[in-house]
């Protein structure tokens, strides 16, 4: 069972990291989206191609080709016009053309703070126990820029304007030549001080109702 309230200081600066590891294992159908909104604007200046992962931009279709485990080829698409819906699809290569795995999900956190009493070192002091300092937020993406950039054979994709409540920064994705999982994470700061916090991560309208045995 998870510890509810983190014992880690975040008076100035805090981090949430969670590794969504996609597993390749879903087929989810939704209605297409159109391409009839505007995207945010994307910087590439810190891509270089020779990292072995494709990145490139088509419409509001921001696209992450990769090889993966076993001769995979797998795709990601995000459609930065409809940061709601975040990915368009998650997809692998099967006969030269692309299966969709996921399609149109994006990814959601929840955060419960409270206060920190007595110091970091004070692992007791049970801040669940003061109910009326307890708050939830969900989180919200209104970004306006992309950031694509590479690092020898893994590419990062990072989007600005993510918000969970008193918590704000960036969300990113990297993307790991050889290896068929994506890490997801939320990097943000509070200027709050003292904060104890627990948060949740997911993927949203995801169903297994389709799942192949």
């Amino acid at each position: 069972m998870t510890n509810l309230w983190t014992n880690r200081k975040i008076d100035r600066v805090g981090v949430f990291k969670s590794k969504i590891l996609w597993l390749w294992c879903l087929l989810i159908l939704f209605p297409r989206l159109g391409n009839s909104a505007t995207p945010i604007w994307v910087d590439f200046s810190g891509y270089d191609k020779s990292c072995g992962i494709q990145a490139m931009q088509e419409g509001p279709l921001l696209q992450v080709v990769w090889p993966g485990e076993r001769g995979q080829t797998l795709r990601v698409r995000f459609n930065l016009g409809d940061l709601n819906l975040l990915i368009r699809d998650i997809s692998v290569s099967r006969s030269s053309t692309f299966v969709p795995i996921l399609e149109n999900v994006s990814p959601q956190y929840m955060s419960y703070t409270g206060k920190r009493r007595g110091g970091w070192d004070n692992f007791f002091d049970t801040p669940p126990s003061h109910r009326g300092e307890i708050r939830t937020f969900d989180s919200s993406l209104k970004g306006n820029m992309c950031q694509v950039t590479s690092d020898h054979q893994r590419v990062q994709v990072t989007i600005n304007g993510f918000e969970v409540g008193i918590f704000h920064g960036q969300l990113m994705f990297t993307f790991y030549k050889g290896s068929n999982l994506v890490q997801q994470e939320a990097v943000v700061r509070t200027e709050d001080p003292d904060v104890a916090y627990y948060y949740d991560a997911w993927l949203t309208h995801c169903s297994t109702k389709n799942i192949k045995r």
